[in-house]
């Protein structure tokens, strides 16, 4: 994660309170420069002209100062008591100011709107164009007198942020909460400004207290807090432990004090710089059994936030026969030639256990899942168009979509049994051409056909409880104007695609934020033709096939390994 910066931006760095996007009458506009910088605010202005007391408030709008009183100066008394700072829209830099519109008493700021920030720190992403904006949208504010001087009567509650000035000033930060089986920690991704660790701590129990975002809303359990838990009475003083009072904690069931302290834990280790907590109410520290005392810290609870990562190995087919990241073919009927794959993944639960294969054998209608280990895969009956197999970190269990289906599969334990994965959102009821489980297996990302062959990137979260296992919450986080063909976690923040761009066709590779968030393209670079697949591992290398050959990036180029330059494969997978 970025190291939060917290200084004020340039004048001409536009950062400020929102106006309704609305029609307005052609201005003069100036661009505004997004190179100019300064290391603190200078002395309001408020005498100046109209459009120089929009620029200025924007300006001291920009600067992280808690009330923003600067700000508000620029205000009338109306318009400040109406104006919170609770939520952001995030537009590219290239931003512009209108000239002062004398009949309409207003001034006009334009910019290309790539998302927004809600007051609970969620980020949504426009979705508009390439992921640069679309169109330039109007954010109109009211100007009126206020004795000799020109101020802001009427704009709407927010900041409005220029992108370079979202990623100096946010730093993501990650809410846990227990998914509905009480098992494991869920991430659920915030953005916040504040610096001081206090106050940062304190925002983040009261985002706890809020709940997660609507996405997980089914997929997660809220039962860690006491009934009725008030965020203003939820209190931290930083030391050696850091205290955390939550009122009520000592009357919660033990193994209830174990998921607190857990979440509390992995939610503020950032913060505290890995530091010990305890739990205290009514000024009394709390006992937690899991740690057999009261103080604890998230290395404690690492077992929580998921299995362990894998060995950071791959995987990748060449003539239909599975080959490992050195060459060699596998052992067995993998590799002996009595079986043809187009698609494989691999997998190993246990450290102790065998590796676990799935593995799509032909193509188109035809195509066929089997599962088993390497040395010997079994028929599932599923059949049809599907995409590449994908299994759930530390579990025996395969999933793959099938036309506009998704199914979950058992792996080594007993005959393999498909079942259908509900999807409790509209996906755009086309073809899922990828799926792929996030590294602590509680959200799926997936790439799902829609009308005129275009494939858009969701999201989704994996409800596991008493109930059939679902997928909830699906929300598309890829532009309109890309086409995404395949998807692979590169940690369990950010996600890299394959596809092109809608308009020019160029073939393109992408990051992305889980949340939707920082999207960005690049070029292909030095790869002779477009990438087909892609797999990513938290803290490897980026694998593509392409041409017949898998790639490995290495910085901004990609490098086929093996002694020639030249590997011929297709396909490739990292160890799940």
């Amino acid at each position: 994660m970025r190291r939060l910066l917290v200084a004020c931006l340039g004048l001409l760095l536009l950062a400020g309170c929102t106006g309704v996007p609305s029609s307005s009458t052609p201005a003069t506009v100036e661009p505004v420069s997004p190179q100019v910088r300064s290391t603190a605010l200078p002395p309001p202005f408020l005498n100046g002209d109209p459009r120089t007391v929009v620029q200025w408030f924007l300006q001291a709008n920009a600067s992280n100062t808690g009330d923003h009183n600067t700000a508000r100066a620029y205000l009338t008394s109306a318009a400040s008591n109406g104006w919170t700072d609770g939520g952001a829209t995030i537009i590219a830099n290239d931003v512009s100011i209108g000239t002062y519109n004398q009949r309409r008493h207003s001034v006009t700021v334009f910019g290309r709107v790539l998302g927004t920030l809600d007051q609970h720190g969620i980020y949504t992403p426009s979705l508009l164009a390439q992921g640069e904006g679309g169109d330039r949208q109007p954010f109109v504010f009211a100007i009126a007198k206020a004795g000799d001087a020109y101020r802001i009567s009427n704009l709407h509650s927010g900041l409005l942020l220029t992108d370079q000035q979202f990623r100096s000033t946010y730093q993501q930060r990650v809410l846990y909460f227990y998914d509905a089986a009480k098992n494991s920690l869920v991430p659920d991704l915030r953005w916040s400004a504040l610096a001081d660790r206090t106050e940062l701590a304190e925002w983040l129990l009261t985002q706890i207290v809020d709940g997660p975002r609507p996405e997980l809303q089914n997929a997660v359990s809220l039962d860690t807090l006491p009934a009725q838990a008030d965020a203003r009475q939820m209190l931290v003083r930083l030391g050696s432990p850091t205290n955390v009072e939550v009122p009520g904690s000592s009357q919660l069931d033990p193994s209830v004090r174990d998921r607190l302290a857990a979440q509390l834990a992995e939610t503020l280790d950032e913060p505290l710089s890995g530091g010990e907590i305890t739990i205290t109410d009514g000024g009394r520290p709390v006992m937690i059994r899991a740690v057999q005392g009261a103080p604890f810290s998230a290395a404690d609870f690492t077992q929580a936030i998921g299995p362990p990562l894998p060995e950071s190995k791959v995987y990748y087919l060449q003539g239909g026969r599975v080959h490992d990241d050195s060459g060699k073919a596998l052992a067995g009927p993998l590799s002996d030639g009595s079986l043809f794959l187009s698609s494989v993944a691999v997998s190993r639960p246990k450290a102790d256990g065998p590796l676990l294969v799935a593995g799509v054998v032909g193509t188109g209608a035809g195509a066929q899942l089997e599962v088993g280990t390497q040395h010997g895969l079994q028929r599932t009956g599923l059949r049809g168009v599907l995409s590449r197999p994908a299994f759930v970190p530390g579990r025996g269990e395969v999933w793959i979509g099938d036309g506009s289906q998704v199914y979950r599969v058992n792996v080594g334990d007993g005959p393999p049994r498909a079942h259908v994965v509900p999807i409790r959102a509209v996906s755009g009821g086309g073809q899922v051409l990828s799926v792929r489980l996030s590294p602590e297996g509680s959200r799926v990302a997936m790439v799902v056909s829609g009308a005129g062959g275009s494939a858009q990137l969701y999201i989704g979260s994996v409800v596991r409880g008493a109930g059939t296992v679902s997928i909830d919450g699906l929300v598309p986080i890829s532009p309109q104007g890309v086409v995404v063909r395949d998807v692979a976690w590169l940690d369990s923040f950010k996600l890299f695609a394959i596809g092109y761009l809608v308009g020019s066709q160029d073939s393109r590779v992408f990051e992305t934020g889980a949340d939707g968030s920082e999207w960005a393209n690049q070029t292909i670079g030095n790869l002779s033709s477009p990438p087909d697949s892609v797999t990513a591992a938290t803290a490897s290398n980026v694998w593509v096939s392409a041409s017949d050959y898998v790639w490995q990036q290495s910085g901004s180029s990609w490098v086929s390994p093996g002694p020639t330059g030249q590997t011929p494969g297709s396909a490739p997978v990292y160890l799940e």
